[in-house]
C-alpha cells in the first residue's frame, strides 16, 4: 500500500511541473539541441527578455588581423534571482576584414551566467571569455566580448 502511495505522489509531482520544450536549432552551421525550462510566474520582466535563441557575431584579433566569426547563445533557464543556464556557441570559420577567412573548430559548450543591472553576464568556467550583454528592444542583444585576444563588440538577434 505504502509503495503505491508513493509511486501516486511521484506521478502527481510529475504532472505538476511544466513541461520542458525541446527544440533544435541551427547556429553557425551546426544543429543544435536544446530544451527551453518554461519561466517561472515570478521571474520578473526584465529578466524574461534574455530566454530564448540568440545568433550574431563577435570580433576577434588573431595577431595582426581583426575579424568576426559567428556565435550564438542559447538562454536555456532564467530563474528570478538572475542565474541563468546558457549554451554558448560558434561557428567553423574567422572572417577576416582583409578578405580571407581562417579555419576554427566549432563547438558548444554549456556556460551558466547571472542577469544583473540590466545585463547578462556569462563567463568561462576559467574565466578566459566573458560577454556581457543588453537588450535592445525586444529582439536585439548588444555588448561586449573579452578574452585573451582583447575586447571587441557583439550584436545578436533572436531567432
Amino acid at each position: 500500500m505504502r509503495l503505491t502511495f508513493a509511486a501516486g505522489l511521484a506521478a502527481g509531482a510529475m504532472l505538476a511541473s511544466p513541461p520542458l520544450l525541446a527544440d533544435t536549432v541551427t547556429i553557425c552551421g551546426q544543429k543544435v539541441d536544446y530544451l527551453l525550462e518554461p519561466l517561472a510566474p515570478a521571474t520578473p520582466q526584465d529578466l524574461r527578455a534574455f530566454s530564448g535563441v540568440w545568433i550574431g557575431e563577435a570580433g576577434s584579433k588573431i595577431e595582426v588581423y581583426d575579424g568576426t566569426f559567428c556565435i550564438g547563445f542559447i538562454v536555456t533557464s532564467v530563474k528570478a534571482d538572475g542565474s541563468v543556464a546558457a549554451k554558448y556557441v560558434w561557428g567553423d570559420k574567422l572572417k577576416l576584414f582583409v578578405g580571407s577567412t581562417i579555419d576554427i573548430k566549432p563547438g558548444v559548450v554549456d556556460w551558466p551566467g547571472v542577469i544583473s543591472g540590466g545585463a547578462l553576464r556569462l563567463d568561462t568556467p576559467d574565466g578566459a571569455y566573458s560577454y556581457e550583454l543588453r537588450s535592445v528592444g525586444a529582439n536585439e542583444l548588444k555588448g561586449r566580448r573579452v578574452g585573451p585576444d582583447g575586447k571587441s563588440d557583439v550584436q545578436l538577434k533572436r531567432k
